[in-house]
C-alpha cells in the first residue's frame, strides 16, 4: 500500500502495522509479522518503524523489519538505516547498509550478518531465506503462511541450523524440506494442523 508521503509497504500474512504521520514525523508500529519499506526521501521528517522495543530510523532506503516467534529482525535491500534496541541498558545500536542485517531475541541478545541485497524481503516473493538459521526460527518464518497450526515438537530439531531458499506459499513442502536430512517428517492430523517432529 502506499501511505501518505508515498512511501511504499508489503505487509505479509498475520500482520498489521498502524501508522502516525504527525508531531512526532513518520512513525510506523509494527504490531505483529513483517512488512517491507520503501521510504520517500524527507531529510525534515525522519522516518521510524517502531516492533516492540526495537525502532528503526531512516531518512530514505528500502528496508524489511519482522517480528516473528520473539525475534525482531531487520535487514537492508536500499540506503542506511539505525537500529535501536530500547530494551538493553545501556540501549545498542547498529548502523546497517545494503545486505545488512541484526536479529535481536527476546532476550535481546543480537545476531548481525550480511547477504545480497536483492534477497532482502524475499518473503514478498514468497521465499523464506535461511542461512545458518535454526529450523525453529524458519519454522517460525513459515508459520504465518499455513491456513492453520504448524507444531514443532521436537526442541532438538529446533536447534538444528539450515540454510537454503524456501517456498512459504507451500508451507507443507517447505518444511518437509527444511528437516528430511535430519531425519525429521511432518505429519497432517487435519486439513489445519502439521505436525513437525523427529525421529
Amino acid at each position: 500500500m502506499r501511505l501518505a508521503d508515498g512511501s511504499m509497504v508489503q505487509v505479509g500474512p498475520d500482520s498489521a502495522i498502524a501508522v502516525d504521520y504527525g508531531n512526532r514525523g513518520r512513525v510506523v508500529r509494527l504490531l505483529s509479522g513483517q512488512a517491507m519499506f520503501d521510504v520517500t526521501h524527507d531529510p525534515s521528517r525522519p522516518f521510524r518503524v517502531e516492533a516492540g522495543q526495537v525502532t528503526t530510523t531512516v531518512l530514505g532506503t528500502k528496508f524489511d523489519v519482522r517480528m516473528l516467534g520473539g525475534t525482531t529482525s531487520v535487514a537492508v535491500a536500499r540506503g542506511h538505516v539505525r537500529v535501536e534496541d530500547s530494551g538493553r541498558v545501556p540501549a545498542t545500536t547498529h548502523d546497517l547498509f545494503p545486505g545488512d542485517w541484526v536479529r535481536i531475541d527476546g532476550a535481546h541478545h543480537d545476531e548481525t550478518g550480511k547477504l545480497a541485497p536483492q534477497l532482502v524481503g524475499g518473503w514478498g516473493q514468497g521465499e523464506a531465506l535461511a542461512e545458518n538459521r535454526t529450523i525453529g526460527s524458519v519454522v517460525d518464518e513459515i508459520r504465518p503462511w499455513f491456513a492453520g497450526r504448524i507444531v514443532l515438537n521436537d526442541a532438538r530439531l529446533a536447534g538444528r541450523r539450515v540454510t537454503g531458499i524456501y517456498n512459504v506459499k507451500d508451507p507443507e513442502q517447505a518444511l518437509e524440506m527444511i528437516v528430511r536430512p535430519y531425519g525429521g517428517h511432518i505429519t497432517r492430523i487435519t486439513p489445519w494442523v502439521l505436525i513437525v517432529g523427529g525421529n
